[in-house]
């Protein structure tokens, strides 16, 4: 639309343009005169009328002159002054505090609640992040526990954990779980997401006798979930989790079974965003049993579903796996074209990958 409008508007004459030289012109003009009859200059009496025709003549092409000139340097200068367009992300997230400064919490928690999701699968965790903050907020404000805990041990603890802030994260969480712990109600769910979450944080922290330690408690809360298929989503979340423990500590005949467990799982609920996840650690794990071709395949098959699907997360996982199997065999050639599909992305929302990214560029030849 905006191409349209530029080209309509080259097209016509430029009649601002004409109307305000027009207007300077007849003001110079007007000025002469009146100098010419205020001072009674006498000796312009002998001043041919094709001699003024012409001086008028050159003052108005100057005056046309300098306007056009002046628009220019207008045009220029609003075109450097203007705010780029705003992404999505930033004006949903926009749209959220305009809601949420005029009180209207109920919308903020139902809207911020539904991007969730959409956010995690994009690995957009920065915006999750932000949005979680506004929805926990806003729930404080009603004092509606459930959604209050709820953003503390998923939409913020969980993001934070992606952005490898674990101290900041395992505050949260344990935060969301002593809300939780408090109601009238037990919510068996969350109790094991918040355990699952902490286990995770000191997985990532090498600290594994901890991690095994709250995947038990996680388990245990798990046998108590209602709902069929939340008690499948928990299991199949700790079957990886599981097999991702036992993978960090190098135990990679534990890990081979869990992970098939969690493929069957997560291919059983339908969820394609943690099938790739798990996936990709498939991958992670055949490698490093020394089964190159089959990683290579593995990480193949997670490029086509992530890229198809905008899953950014499990894409940059997979294609750093994919570069890491060709080092290992001295592919060279490839490495860097692979590792230059990730120069548009921002990876430092992804701390562990953004890491692997930087060894793995340290070991292309020079």
């Amino acid at each position: 639309m905006g191409e349209v409008t530029q080209t309509a508007r080259a097209g016509r004459l430029p009649w601002k343009r004409v109307g305000a030289a027009a207007v300077a012109y007849m003001g110079i003009v007007g000025s002469l005169a009146t100098v010419y009859t205020s001072l009674t200059l006498h000796w312009l009496d002998g001043v041919s009328k094709t001699a003024w025709g012409l001086v008028a003549m050159v003052l108005g092409l100057a005056v046309v002159c300098l306007a056009t000139i002046l628009e220019h340097h207008l045009v220029e200068r609003s075109h450097r002054v203007a705010p780029a367009p705003k992404s999505m992300p930033a004006s949903i997230v926009d749209t959220l505090k305009a809601e949420f400064s005029r009180g209207n919490y109920s919308d903020v928690i139902r809207v911020g609640e539904a991007l969730s999701r959409p956010f995690f699968e994009a690995g957009a965790f920065s915006v999750r992040l932000e949005i979680g903050c506004m929805v926990e907020d806003a729930a404080a404000r009603l004092s509606r526990k459930r959604e209050q805990y709820g953003a503390l041990i998923d939409s913020i603890g969980w993001s934070l954990v992606e952005l490898g802030r674990y101290t900041e994260a395992e505050r949260q969480i344990k935060h969301g779980l002593r809300i939780l712990e408090q109601q009238p109600e037990p919510d068996a769910f969350y109790e094991a997401k918040a355990h699952r979450h902490l286990g995770v944080i000191a997985r990532r922290e090498k600290r594994y006798d901890d991690a095994r330690a709250q995947y038990e408690i996680a388990a245990q809360h798990a046998q108590a979930i209602s709902s069929e298929h939340d008690a499948l989503a928990m299991t199949a979340g700790l079957q990886y989790a599981l097999a991702s423990l036992a993978f960090h500590e190098r135990r990679l005949e534990d890990a081979a079974p869990e992970i098939d467990a969690a493929i069957g799982s997560f291919r059983t609920l339908s969820d394609e965003y943690r099938l790739n996840m798990a996936l990709v650690l498939r991958g992670d794990i055949e490698f490093e049993c020394g089964e190159t071709d089959d990683a290579r395949d593995t990480y193949r098959h997670v490029l086509q579903n992530a890229d198809r699907n905008k899953e950014t997360l499990q894409y940059v996982r997979a294609c750093l796996g994919l570069a890491a199997a060709r080092v290992a065999d001295c592919e060279w050639d490839g490495v860097p074209e692979l590792l230059d599909l990730l120069n548009g992305l921002d990876l430092h929302q992804y701390k562990a990958e953004h890491d692997r990214l930087a060894s793995l560029r340290a070991k292309l030849p020079a």
